[in-house]
């Protein structure tokens, strides 16, 4: 069955994420507050998009800016809001290659986009290897098991995703990071075209402090250029800003 959704607006996300150590690995939990609606940046992603990317886009040519516009399969609109989404949960183990298994509770509105309207539990793991003494390389790996979403009726139960890194340290408390996503469709749609994985590539820069540790971080779809990483497909966010702030305690 064809899950056809047409989407056009922008999601913020504030998410918390509390970790706990103990001696065997560490418990964590993360909930995010999540808001949709018309957004704000389309004119920043349309100079995005022309000078550093070298990609044009004719859809978002045509498209009005701050549009707010979701027509899921079956026709439903969902209208734009704020409230909290999925909570997961999980435990890494003090092991080689830090062995993790998450679980997401549907907490979040599946009618509002806010949740997948289903539970999904997450094996993964992620090893690092230091390449020189300025540069660090990372993989990390996931298989996902994603029960019946409330909100689709062709959602695969098996899903992969993997990250691979290379960091580059400027200083002790300074690195560049380069990074690639890539995850299975989470829904079937029965066509080629679309069933492709969908790739992401990010630019980051981590700045330690006293207080802690801050991440900033742009992700694109893929399309930089002639290089097209997903071939046109688009099943993922097409642009995204991100700041992360990390605490010990």
């Amino acid at each position: 069955m064809n899950q056809t959704i047409r989407e056009d607006g922008e999601t913020w996300r504030l998410r918390y994420l509390y970790r706990q150590a103990t001696e065997q690995g560490e418990w964590l939990v993360s909930i995010p507050l999540i808001h949709r609606g018309g957004g704000l940046l389309d004119s920043f992603i349309d100079l995005w998009h022309q000078n550093v990317v070298n990609h044009s886009a004719p859809n978002r040519e045509i498209t009005p800016y701050g549009r707010n516009r979701y027509i899921l399969h079956d026709g439903t609109r969902p209208s734009p809001g704020t409230n909290f989404g999925d909570l997961t949960t999980g435990y890494r183990f003090r092991l080689p290659g830090s062995p993790q298994i998450s679980i997401k509770l549907p907490t979040g509105n599946p009618g509002q986009l806010l949740g997948s309207g289903g539970l999904d539990i997450a094996l993964s793991g992620e090893q690092t290897w230091s390449l020189t003494p300025r540069y660090d390389f990372t993989a990390q790996a996931s298989l996902i098991y994603q029960s019946p979403s409330s909100g689709w009726t062709a959602t695969r139960p098996w899903i992969a995703s993997y990250n691979l890194a290379l960091a580059y340290r400027i200083t002790e408390r300074q690195a560049w990071i380069l990074q690639l996503t890539a995850e299975t469709a989470a829904v079937q749609n029965n066509e080629p075209f679309l069933d492709q994985p969908n790739r992401i590539i990010s630019l980051g820069l981590s700045q330690a402090t006293k207080a802690g540790t801050w991440t900033y971080w742009i992700s694109e779809d893929g399309d930089i250029g002639w290089f097209n990483l997903n071939r046109g497909i688009t099943t993922g966010a097409d642009f995204a800003i991100g700041i992360r702030f990390t605490q010990k305690q």
